[in-house]
This record gives C-alpha cells, structure tokens and sequence, in this order.
C-alpha cells in the first residue's frame, strides 16, 4: 500500500516528495514525537520507528530496510489468524492463514508493483533469508504465527 503522509514545518522540511520511506501507522506516533524533539527510545510502550531524519533530510532510506506486517485478525479464532509478511526496497513476503491452510505469496515489487504475479516458488535464497527473518520478528514479539511458519 501506499498511504501518503504530508508533513510541514517552515524551514526545517524541504519540499519534495520521497516515495522510498516504508513507514506504517505505528511510526507515525514516534516520528511526530521526534520532530516535536521528545525523546522516545527509552520507552518500551513505543513500538514504531521514527523517520524524522528522513523527513527532515529529505533522503531515500537504507536499500536493506525491512518492514514487517500484519493484519485482518479474528479475536474469536485466536491469535494465528490473518496474515504476516515482511517487506523490503525490493520484495514482499507474505503468508496467510486462511481455512485451507497457510498461503504464501512473494513478489518483486520492483518489476511487479501492483504485486500482480505470485512468484513464491521461484526465488528460493531471498525467500528462506526473508522467511527467517519474519519468524524471528514473530518469535520476538511472542506472536504464535511463527509456529505455522
């Protein structure tokens, strides 16, 4: 997805439009905080990652960023439904738990950004390094999806 975040403040943001900053809800809290100069890093409540820096630099991010995702939950089926994926400048991995069993979906998202051509099977290296890293993501989080992974 693409959601536009537009952030003003006179001669501190430059102008610009960056479309390399993968950024989700939960970073919008602490970016807020840091352009306002509040300190977030010592609070555990604070889940998401700030790019203020970016914003205020206006510069692309890291190549080798990686954003985890989640969503569509079911309170009332327990807490390894929906899905969960991992994202990265290039590439997307996701897996869903749907009632026929988990489905993994993997894209190029350079070649193919509408994600429009599941290609799970056919990059096997970039999927195991990015399946582990979700996993271990997961395990951090005490998130039993990493159990059907």
């Amino acid at each position: 997805l693409k959601v536009p975040f537009i952030a003003y403040s006179k001669n501190k943001i430059n102008p610009g439009i960056n479309t390399t900053i993968m950024a989700s809800m939960i970073d919008f809290y602490p970016t807020l905080l840091d352009l306002c100069g509040v300190e977030t890093k010592a609070d555990p409540k604070v889940i998401g990652k700030s790019f203020a820096k970016q914003l205020l630099l206006n510069k692309s991010t890291k190549n080798n960023e990686v954003q985890f995702f989640m969503g569509r939950l079911k309170a009332s089926k327990g807490k390894q439904t929906g899905f969960r994926g991992v994202r990265t400048g290039q590439y997307k991995l996701a897996y869903d738990n749907t009632e026929k069993g988990l489905v993994p979906y993997f894209f190029d998202i350079q070649k193919d950004p509408f994600e429009l051509n599941n290609i799970y099977n056919e990059k096997n290296a970039v999927i195991k390094t990015l399946c582990k890293q979700l996993k271990n993501y997961l395990k951090s989080n005490n998130d039993p999806f990493a159990d059907l992974l």
